[in-house]
């Protein structure tokens, strides 16, 4: 055995599960539908009753929205970066190998997500809320 193998051994972090693995690819999926479906629903109804809210209130509601879908495809960035690190420098089987495809994709899939929920909230900034 090499020396200081075992220490090596003890300090490294299991691996991480499958289920954490799917939650951390879909996160940002499930953010990006949230914003689309909860920014589609709230304009449309404000468009059809145009006195109950006003505008200005409806559009720092849609801002929040992005800045909440926003956190939430951040915090699945964050989720599979860390589950690719702790996959790094680990042995060459085929689990490891299928958790680094995993978090690595899965991490593409939340910064793609994040870029199309900053994009659709771009027009909350230029354009006013009902077009007539």
């Amino acid at each position: 055995m090499i020396p200081g193998e075992a220490e090596r051994k003890q300090n490294e972090s299991p691996l991480p599960g499958t289920g954490v693995l799917w939650l951390g690819w879909f996160i940002g999926i499930v953010a990006w539908v949230l914003h689309l479906s909860i920014s589609y629903s709230l304009v449309e109804w404000h468009c059809q009753n145009p006195g109950v809210l006003q505008s200005s209130t409806l559009k720092l509601i849609l801002h929040g929205t992005t800045l909440a879908t926003l956190a939430l495809a951040i915090a699945g960035i964050w989720l599979t970066w860390t589950n690719w690190q702790r996959c790094r420098g680990g042995s060459g089987d085929t689990t490891v190998h299928r958790i680094i495809f995993m978090a690595r994709s899965g991490c593409f899939m939340n910064v793609a997500m994040a870029v199309l929920i900053v994009v659709e909230g771009i027009p909350n900034f230029v354009f006013p809320v009902c077009v007539a």
